[in-house]
């Protein structure tokens, strides 16, 4: 947790961000303010306006892209970006989270690749277009190596979109050698695999591969995931256990929900993202 003393030195240094970050929208959002109001003054006295059908066009359409211009420059003053958030506060969190529990957890960088944790786990189908909020990397409190990302994935067929996830996804390493789903909802999307539906209640959906064939882990990750749905509260969850690999994802989550920063709001997203890193150590049998 932040002290007051500590929260104050962030707070202003945030605040300075932000500033930077913001100024150059303003500043353009309030020359083109200026110009058009320029602009529509030299048509009202040009006598443009006397003529038709200028004198229908030029009012009706001054109008609209009028309202635009002022309705852009509000949002250009109100508009807080999520980009500082992650990469100044997040990054105080995760040194905070490193201290307090002796961790070397890393903040990865944000790349433009394509992320293949979505298509390794089939958790959501592999169509979707992945966007990483963050990135974390390294092991857990019991030394369990593990990537978790906070993670929107969606797909379009350019009139509807679809979000399928819209929260945390981690992924660390197993000693399994099957291929087993358990979730909320949905079915399996994992390439070159088939499924059945073994056990299906008002709360999961338990799904194996036809090739698997039922062992006693099998029931005790259905326990685990039982366990994990129920403590932490969120609407949707799902794990994925693929050779050598445990996937699981749950939402909603939304850490830049915090970015309109308060004493409160830091220490409540400090103690989310402690919890997700704790996490890790729970996606094992041997926890329960």
């Amino acid at each position: 947790m932040f002290t007051t003393s500590e929260y104050g030195f962030i707070e202003e240094e945030y605040t300075k961000l932000l500033d930077s970050k913001t100024k150059k929208p303003k500043v353009v959002s309030s020359r083109l303010f200026m110009i058009f109001a320029i602009l529509i003054i030299l048509v009202l006295f040009s006598g443009i306006m006397k003529n038709e059908p200028w004198d229908l066009i030029v009012p009706i359409v001054g109008s609209i892209i009028f309202l635009i211009l002022i309705i852009f420059l509000l949002i250009s003053f109100k508009y807080t970006s999520e980009k500082p958030f992650y990469e100044y506060i997040v990054k105080k969190i995760i040194d905070k989270i490193n201290y307090n529990l002796d961790l070397n957890i890393q903040q990865m960088e944000i790349v433009k690749t394509k992320y293949d944790f979505n298509s390794k786990g089939g958790i959501f189908t592999r169509f979707s277009s992945t966007k990483v909020r963050m990135h974390l990397q390294g092991h857990s409190v019991h030394g369990k190596p593990f990537d978790l990302y906070e993670t929107i994935l969606i797909t379009s067929d350019g009139k509807t979109q679809t979000t399928h996830l819209n929260g945390v996804y981690i992924v660390t390493p197993s000693n399994e050698n099957f291929y087993q789903q358990i979730r909320t909802n949905g079915s399996p999307h994992l390439k070159g695999n088939k499924y059945d539906l073994i056990e299906k209640t008002d709360e999961f959906r338990n799904y194996l591969d036809k090739d698997t064939k039922m062992i006693s882990v099998n029931d005790q990750y259905v326990n685990l995931f039982k366990k994990l749905h129920q403590s932490l509260g969120y609407k949707k969850a799902y794990m994925s256990i693929v050779e050598k690999e445990v996937h699981f994802a749950i939402q909603p989550v939304k850490l830049y929900e915090y970015k309109e920063l308060s004493f409160e709001k830091i220490n409540e997203a400090y103690d989310e993202i402690k919890n997700l890193i704790e996490l890790v150590d729970k996606l094992e049998i041997n926890d329960f």
